[in-house]
């Protein structure tokens, strides 16, 4: 999969205003083949999946920042084994003026943390890159239309 700058190729290609229907007569529309290109490859740019970057995950190598205490973040955590599992933590003082990673559930994490990164947002359906993939009203219009079109023809053929 190659992730592309989608703002950044509508506005190298000038097509950040293309309208289906900018022409000023219909006769114009209908022989305007590329203005009617432009606007198609426009809403299909529009249309494609946004990909949201997870944030990065910052080493705890001495000198690297911490989050802040009390703050629940995602650990990396390491076995002795070396295997790694990630968990919900934040960090804690002791009485000693030293600290400690906590787990979520309130217990104390005694394996090694080798990295931390901030928790993601959680599922929000109202959200489009959260819905449901086969939610036919979240799909861009043409696929819409071709999906309803391949549904009635398959009805009428089972009739």
């Amino acid at each position: 999969m190659r992730l592309i700058d989608a703002d950044a190729l509508l506005e190298n290609y000038d097509l950040k205003n293309a309208v289906k229907y900018g022409n000023k007569s219909a006769e114009q529309q209908r022989n305007s083949y590329s203005t009617l290109m432009m606007y198609e490859i426009a809403d299909m740019i529009d249309d494609a999946p946004t990909i949201i970057p997870r944030p990065d995950w910052t080493p705890c190598a001495e000198g690297n920042k911490l989050p802040k205490f009390g703050k629940t973040v995602q650990i990396t955590a390491e076995f002795e084994n070396g295997n790694r599992l990630v968990f919900q933590a934040y960090r804690m003082w002791t009485l000693f003026g030293s600290w400690y990673w906590m787990y979520t559930t309130g217990n104390r994490c005694w394996l090694k943390v080798i990295a931390w990164q901030p928790l993601t947002e959680p599922y929000n359906p109202d959200r489009k890159e959260d819905a449901k993939s086969d939610d036919v009203s979240q799909w861009p219009e043409w696929k819409q239309r071709a999906a309803l079109s391949n549904y009635d023809f398959k009805k009428e053929d089972s009739e």
